[in-house]
């Protein structure tokens, strides 16, 4: 067992390796920037408070695994959030640069498009694309093979190219 002072310097190497990337998570899972950081902070303690009481091989698929249950949990209380909403909290779409509010838009489209993909495709997807995560990394989060998860992912694909492909031939024949 690792004394408190060498998981301290273990737990701060993880966040300060990874907190861009859990943030990042928690953003396209969310789109609302403050609750993406409260959600990245309050994975990292509990994450903290998980290695404190027993040892972890894994902190990083430890704190992605948090981040992901505190994002499932939540949107399953929450209703889908409109635009008007959004700019009545103060967002505001003149915050981004043109080149970033494209990205944005893009990112957007090709989320909402993947809504049409059952849950279990989409959310490897995520993880994989937009994450990063190898196959083995999200099977872990997930407490699933990788095997498994390599099939979801290449299904997923499978299934959101046809969504793409049919949405290019409706675009043409309108």
């Amino acid at each position: 067992m690792k004394s408190n002072k060498q998981q301290e310097n273990a737990f701060l190497k993880v966040y300060d390796k990874h907190a861009d990337d859990i943030y990042r998570h928690c953003f396209f899972r969310l789109f609302h920037e403050e609750l993406a950081k409260e959600y990245m902070q309050e994975a990292f303690l509990r994450c903290w408070q998980v290695i404190s009481e027993k040892e972890v091989k894994n902190i990083r698929a430890l704190v992605y695994k948090i981040a992901n249950n505190l994002i499932i949990d939540y949107s399953r209380k929450q209703k889908e959030e409109s635009l008007e909403k959004r700019m009545e909290s103060g967002w505001e779409p003149s915050e981004f640069g043109k080149k970033e509010m494209e990205n944005s838009v893009d990112a957007q489209y090709l989320l909402e498009i993947s809504k049409q993909i059952p849950e279990e495709f989409r959310s490897v997807l995520l993880m994989r694309y937009v994450d990063g995560l190898k196959p083995k990394e999200i099977a872990e989060i997930l407490g699933e093979d990788t095997n498994l998860i390599s099939v979801r992912i290449h299904r997923g694909k499978s299934a959101l190219k046809k969504l793409v492909a049919m949405i290019c031939i409706l675009l043409i024949l309108v």
